[in-house]
């Protein structure tokens, strides 16, 4: 008995004193991945930087032209007579909408090219964070977010019905003793509200149309190609810099990016009629299966149900809401279900994951979800998207003349570079781990999700770290990193106490697996998120 007492005693030194090493074991791993990136790099030969004027303002080659006649006959145009604009922006949902407007802010002259200007009909991206909340004012766009019933998001609330545990996380208090909070809505109305401020601006037109491809010469993009809405006319438009911002579904992506998404789940959502009884301004999930259920409020009327499914979509999804869902919903809220899965139009939508890569092809830049996904677990997209605008903003500013490659050069170094501690690092990262942890059917990875939940209920500071990086008010990468590190030697430390004396030894052999089965997740998902850039 005393040999298994003095195990047990040596596994619980291991599992609270071996912090730093684990962390330093990360660190080496991170600095030897960058040794061999920049190595594999130094064989590539570096482009020339200084572009020339396109030869044609108003004209594409003649096989261009002979195809495009082809295609379209008697519909083509080109559109040479009216000024050539310094930007411009393709799609205008709430990236698009909001680079233009800030850049035209700043004096830019920008092109916005929408398929339909109307309010667009999308049930994801409906949570803006704390500090996503915060940049949409520092672009001086909060006015974007009123006008609508958008309601505020004070914290968050995960239940696992597996293990009757429950995670309740509010935010923290601002300098000013105020509740920091976000906001939460329906997608279309603030992108609309956006579009509503863009058609205001006086360096900002507006073209409803659909751009069909990216105009390239000797390498370089120089415009767009697009149909217009009204007309079916065909039209090139030529620009120093081109913003593709064309979303989830993007057709252009494949133009930059040679990597395809990888599509990690699937979720549906309905709209319910808010009961009197409900009041919740918490985003609150609830686990059980391998499902995740949501719940926030888009006006002080309705309330959002998304369910995120993980696997092979059922045939007949409203069969599967009522079987699967219907009996696990708060009492309040089963008669609304019930009425929305009736008739609500039932859209299903993929989660996709593909990190940032370096794309350097002149003339173009590429952000928001066409550039990079992650699992809308956590609702931190909207807060990158912001994000990269602010910084974005701040190189401009320094470069006048938008032809001038180099500077367009290096500021993508710096934007790739800075992106990362800013905020996409953490973002991404987190949210594909609570999705791979909040739907595991793996032991190992049940308890890990186990030790999350205690470790975030040991007290108020520790839960208070997750709370932040959620709310996109905590962005440092090795912020996350540690905590992951701790909810792994919590999951180690666990699986040792929890078995009885004489099993100790077992326990250690599953603290073993967890260690090596948390590291075989997480370090091909950090790898991926830094390996194509650049440093």
């Amino acid at each position: 008995m005393s040999t298994f007492a003095h195990l047990y005693k040596m596994s619980e030194d291991l599992v609270f004193h071996s912090t730093k090493e684990i962390l330093l074991t990360f660190v080496i791993i991170f600095f030897l991945t960058l040794l061999y990136q920049r190595a594999s790099r130094k064989s590539k030969p570096m482009l020339s930087r200084s572009r020339r004027m396109p030869k044609s303002r108003g004209a594409m080659n003649k096989q261009e032209a002979e195809s495009l006649e082809m295609t379209y006959s008697d519909s083509f145009s080109n559109s040479t007579a009216e000024e050539e604009p310094e930007m411009i922006v393709v799609g205008a949902g709430i990236l698009g909408a909001a680079f233009a407007v800030t850049m035209a802010r700043e004096g830019r002259k920008v092109l916005l090219i929408e398929r339909d200007m109307k309010e667009p009909d999308q049930f994801a991206g409906e949570v803006l964070q704390p500090g996503g909340y915060e940049l949409l004012k520092e672009l001086d766009l909060g006015e974007g977010m009123e006008g609508f019933d958008a309601c505020p998001v004070n914290g968050y609330k995960v239940e696992d019905l597996k293990y009757k545990d429950t995670i309740t996380l509010p935010l923290p208090m601002s300098e000013n003793k105020l509740q920091k909070n976000g906001r939460s809505f329906l997608h279309g109305r603030f992108a609309y509200s956006l579009r509503k401020i863009a058609m205001k601006e006086p360096n900002i037109k507006i073209i409803e149309g659909s751009v069909t491809r990216l105009l390239e010469e000797d390498g370089y993009v120089i415009g767009v190609l697009y149909k217009e809405k009204d007309t079916g006319n065909v039209k090139e438009v030529h620009a120093p810099l081109t913003l593709v911002a064309d979303g989830l579904f993007s057709n252009l992506r494949k133009c930059l990016i040679s990597r395809k998404p990888t599509v990690t789940s699937h979720f549906t959502g309905i709209i319910l009629k808010t009961p009197p009884e409900w009041k919740s301004t918490s985003l609150e999930l609830m686990l059980f299966d391998t499902l995740i259920v949501f719940f926030y409020q888009l006006s002080s009327t309705e309330t959002r149900v998304m369910i995120n499914i993980k696997g092979d979509l059922p045939r007949n999804m409203r069969d599967y809401l009522m079987q699967n869902v219907y009996h696990r919903v708060p009492e309040v809220l089963k008669e609304p279900f019930v009425i929305a899965v009736q008739n609500d139009r039932l859209k299903t939508m993929p989660a996709r994951y593909f990190p940032a890569v370096a794309v350097d092809k002149p003339g173009v830049l590429i952000m928001g979800e066409a550039y990079n996904g992650r699992h809308p677990l956590t609702g931190g997209g909207m807060s990158i998207i912001l994000n990269d605008i602010k910084m974005w903003r701040t190189f401009l500013k320094d470069i006048p003349d938008l032809y001038d490659d180099e500077k367009i050069f290096q500021a993508k170094q710096k934007f790739y570079r800075l992106r990362k501690d800013s905020c996409t690092f953490v973002v991404n990262v987190l949210a594909e781990v609570l999705h791979g942890l909040f739907t595991a059917s793996d032991e190992i990875l049940l308890r890990l999700r186990r030790a999350l939940f205690y470790y975030c209920n040991q007290s108020t500071e520790c839960a208070m770290g997750p709370t932040l990086l959620l709310a996109v008010l905590s962005t440092k990468p090795m912020t996350l990193i540690r905590i992951l590190v701790t909810v792994i030697l919590y999951a180690m430390y666990l699986a040792v106490k929890l078995e009885p004396w004489y099993a100790k030894p077992r326990g250690i052999y599953k603290s073993a697996v967890i260690l090596y089965q948390s590291v075989a997740i997480l370090i091909p998902l950090i790898y991926k998120e830094i390996m194509n850039l650049p440093y």
